[in-house]
């Protein structure tokens, strides 16, 4: 979602519309962090596919994921985002109504066909809970990693973080 957020929107509003850097951080925040964080965490995660199709343990990628720095990038971006929901949300409707130019392009964007009639609020949206799924994930493979002791250890590690990282519980 966030490629599909750059590639449909941002690219757009900054190009057609010569919405400045700060307009589009302000519908925005932080996407270009996450989207580094994200882009990051994936490739690692191919990586251990490409070693071996068949994937054994995952725990230390997650582990990896959520301790130190790269936990942090995580917190601070994901605060600073899910903190600016309202405002961007608000931004965005203001600029629909008081500016026919960007109303016409968020019109001709919801048609492209991999936002599926989603719109800049329900990405928003999306990208605020996407950061709660991650123990529900951790929490399915540990259900299913049980015979693997070092393995359910690690990623019960990958879990605890997660949630003291975010505040989860």
């Amino acid at each position: 979602m966030l490629k599909v957020m750059q590639k449909v929107f941002v690219v757009g509003m900054s190009k057609e519309l010569g919405m400045t850097a700060a307009s589009i951080r302000r519908v925005f925040p932080c996407l270009d962090e996450l989207l580094t964080l994200h882009c990051s965490f994936l490739w690692r995660l191919r990586q251990r596919q490409r070693d071996n199709r068949y994937i054994a343990t995952i725990g230390d990628l997650l582990l990896e994921q959520f301790v130190g720095d790269n936990a942090q990038g995580f917190k601070d971006a994901y605060g600073v985002f899910c903190s600016h929901h309202q405002d961007a949300v608000s931004f965005f409707k203001d600029l629909c109504k008081t500016d026919r130019r960007f109303n016409a392009f968020i019109h001709q964007r919801y048609s492209h066909p991999l936002m599926k009639k989603k719109g800049i609020p329900e990405c928003i949206l999306f990208m605020t809970h996407r950061i709660t799924k991650y123990p529900l994930m951790i929490e399915a493979i540990i259900k299913y990693s049980r015979d693997q002791q070092e393995e359910t250890a690690t990623l019960r590690r990958a879990l605890h973080n997660i949630k003291v990282n975010m505040q989860l519980g």
